[in-house]
């Protein structure tokens, strides 16, 4: 995007680009890094570029370079954007790492939740199996099951024997047919 908009100025100085943005990962990653610090060398550094760019029918010895770094701040060339930009970065890098963060929490319970939903349902499956191994049982003694509407199975003392399935050992309440 940079190269096609700013194309050989933006490709001769890319190298400041990316070290504000690497200073920015690593601001975003591990919080770190002093956002103001590398707002204010970002802008030091590209105040020193323009003034060379725009300056062109002079030559520029590296002390004199420095020397313009050095004094941004006297001459202010971006005004208070440099500061105001840290504390906008800071403020939604705040906000970014706690999505993040936060997303990553949600992850990670989701996870255990379907590791738990997968065992239950397992657990679930088993017992399903095992009910229909005991009425197998129960049609094998001519027994009916008694499962009342939720699907529990009735008491003995209300619906006759307790038949216990050889297989699963579940105990299932039969009344003879």
């Amino acid at each position: 995007m940079f190269i096609k908009r700013y194309g050989l100025l933006y490709e001769q100085n890319s190298e400041l680009f990316l070290d504000l943005f690497h200073d920015m990962k690593a601001y975003f990653k591990t919080g770190f890094v002093d956002v103001s610090d590398a707002m204010d060398m970002f802008f030091e550094t590209l105040f020193q570029r323009v003034f060379v760019l725009f300056n062109t029918q002079y030559m520029f010895d590296e002390a004199y370079e420095d020397c313009v770094a050095e004094n941004v701040e006297v001459v202010a060339p971006f005004g208070d954007i440099p500061r105001r930009l840290a504390g906008q970065v800071k403020r939604s890098f705040v906000a970014a790492r706690m999505f993040v963060r936060a997303l990553a929490f949600g992850r990670d319970v989701m996870a255990d939740m379907m590791r738990k939903v997968c065992i239950l349902y397992v657990s679930i499956s088993v017992i399903v199996i095992d009910i229909v191994h005991c009425i197998y049982l129960c049609e094998l003694l001519h027994l009916r099951t008694i499962l009342s509407v939720d699907g529990s199975v009735g008491s003995a003392s209300s619906y006759g024997s307790v038949v216990s399935c050889v297989i699963c050992s579940v105990s299932v309440a039969c009344v003879a047919t």
